[in-house]
């Protein structure tokens, strides 16, 4: 794809060719091209999981590539680290910032490079003199001796932008920067970027806000699935055609084929209680309910989930979709409200008291969490029903060893005997030992986050029959997926999460588009 810069003959502040990247056999990125003019606010915008952090992340250095181009100011450049990539112009602001919040606005502004007198005392009057002259410059209205601690989280991240400009920063990369502001708040963030564009300065700006991108952005780059599926001058293209590009697939490829839910009679919607009431019928039981449940991260959330259901958790990034599954599995505590199973109120301090109630969780980070990598198949498998692996191999009973091998064959595992260790086998297949963990208990409820990450079509679909197999025994499925489109195709419902509570709730067939335009 030929990514033309704005203005004739402009040069790149910032171009890359070919970029591939893969994590443990799985491609993230193949072979995307991009570039980002001088002065320019270039958006970057795409579902969970499309490539964009791998991107800016190659782009500053934190990654290394393992394939393309990059040149700064047409110069070819291979940074090995963020501090090298800052060396030459290039700084990132993260949406967990860096701040220092102990000390004043001043001393974060230039960290490590405070004016000191010949004696080698710090030297205020001039670290706040340079403070107030770049604030003013890019019209910051902070005091330089104000504690960080005492700052909005607008000013923070105004801050963080002016340190990185205080470090001659000629690309700066944005990830998330309004996930935490109030619309005037953001507007304070626009208003500093059109000045930086002023300066020349070259912007990339990660978002998935689409009405933030196009009231600051010049142009939008879309990826989804680790390729660049398009890019177009915001004044030329409209959320809708982005969405529609988010969400699409190109004609004719194999990623036209995804999952379509299974019917579920026995399944029925968040208010089926209600429902049943006004029928005059008797109301059934919830399998999993949530009621005005409070943690750290969550605020006020109340759902239900019936036998025979599968309910999907859509959320932008920070919404608090893998929150609300850790509270349910005792990862996080609850600080207010209840969670029930089947009617019956019940506590849940740990995992395991989780496990033994019937709740299983296969977690987002499968190699950190979910998996012990030097320990083999049946080892992992069996771990969830006996607490721990078994120390003798040759002591495990032979129907165990059976039940492992009907697990791996259900779901299709191929691990080269169940003897190899688990750091060996294509995420695909780790992806599936967890899974057949999850389904060595007699569990009722399973917490699915991001089950599908990495994961081929063939693959995804196995798991996926295995999901709609577990609800129509009568069990409880809670999806959480960054591919709408696998939420859109296998849930009864979609319950929608912003900012730690439930927003709002989707009927099955609102189809992936319908997703992300309610997530706006």
């Amino acid at each position: 794809m030929d990514l033309a810069l704005s203005g004739a003959g402009a040069a790149p502040a910032l171009r890359a060719r070919g970029l591939r990247k893969g994590f443990d056999g799985n491609l993230v990125l193949d072979g995307v091209d991009f570039a980002l003019a001088a002065g320019e606010v270039h958006a970057v915008v795409g579902s969970n999981g499309a490539g964009k952090s791998t991107l800016v992340k190659l782009l500053n250095g934190c990654h290394q590539r393992d394939g393309g181009t990059l040149e700064l100011f047409g110069a070819a450049v291979n940074f090995s680290s963020p501090r090298a990539a800052g060396r030459a112009g290039i700084a990132m602001v993260y949406q967990e910032l860096s701040l220092i919040a102990s000390m004043s606005v001043a001393e974060n502004l230039f960290m490590a490079r405070w004016p000191c007198s010949a004696a080698g005392w710090l030297d205020e009057a001039a670290l706040a003199g340079a403070a107030r002259r770049l604030l003013a410059e890019l019209g910051i209205a902070l005091d330089p001796w104000r504690c960080v601690a005492e700052l909005s989280a607008a000013e923070q991240q105004l801050l963080e932008i002016a340190k990185a400009v205080a470090r001659q920063a000629r690309v700066l990369i944005l990830d998330e920067p309004t996930a935490a502001l109030s619309a005037r708040e953001s507007a304070l963030l626009f208003a500093l970027l059109r000045r930086l564009k002023g300066q020349g300065v070259a912007v990339v700006y990660i978002s998935h806000s689409l009405g933030d991108v196009f009231a600051v952005c010049d142009r939008v780059s879309v990826l989804r699935d680790g390729r660049m599926a398009s890019c177009a001058a915001v004044a030329a293209t409209s959320i809708a055609t982005v969405l529609a590009e988010m969400a699409g697939r190109p004609p004719g490829a194999a990623g036209q084929q995804r999952p379509q839910r299974a019917p579920r009679p026995a399944a029925a919607p968040v208010a089926a209680a209600a429902a049943d009431s006004a029928a005059g019928a008797a109301p059934r039981t919830p399998l999993l309910e949530l009621r005005n449940v409070a943690t750290a991260a969550l605020a006020d959330v109340s759902f239900a989930v019936y036998p025979g259901q599968v309910v999907g958790l859509a959320g932008l990034l920070g919404s608090g979709r893998s929150q609300i599954l850790a509270a349910i599995f005792g990862l996080a505590r609850v600080e207010s409200g209840q969670v029930l199973l089947a009617g019956a109120p019940v506590t849940i301090g740990t995992p395991r008291q989780a496990i033994g109630l019937g709740i299983v969780l296969l977690p987002e980070q499968r190699r950190r969490q979910g998996l012990a990598l030097e320990l083999d198949v049946a080892d992992n498998v069996l771990m969830a029903r006996h607490g721990q692996a078994r120390p003798w191999r040759w002591l495990v009973p032979e129907q165990e060893r059976r039940s492992v091998a009907a697990l791996a064959r259900r779901l299709g595992l191929r691990a080269d005997g169940a003897g190899r260790a688990v750091r060996y086998l294509s995420g695909g297949n780790q992806q599936k030992v967890v899974l057949a963990k999850c389904l060595s208990t007699p569990a009722r409820v399973m917490l699915l986050d991001e089950p599908m990450a990495g994961i081929d079509l063939q693959g995804k679909l196995a798991i996926l029959r295995i999901v709609d197999q577990f609800a129509a025994e009568g069990n409880a499925v809670l999806l959480v997926s960054s591919d709408y489109d696998d939420i859109a195709g296998v849930c009864d419902h979609t319950l929608l999460v912003r900012r730690g509570r439930i927003a709002g709730q989707l009927a099955a067939g609102q189809g992936a588009a319908g997703i992300l335009a309610a997530l706006q």
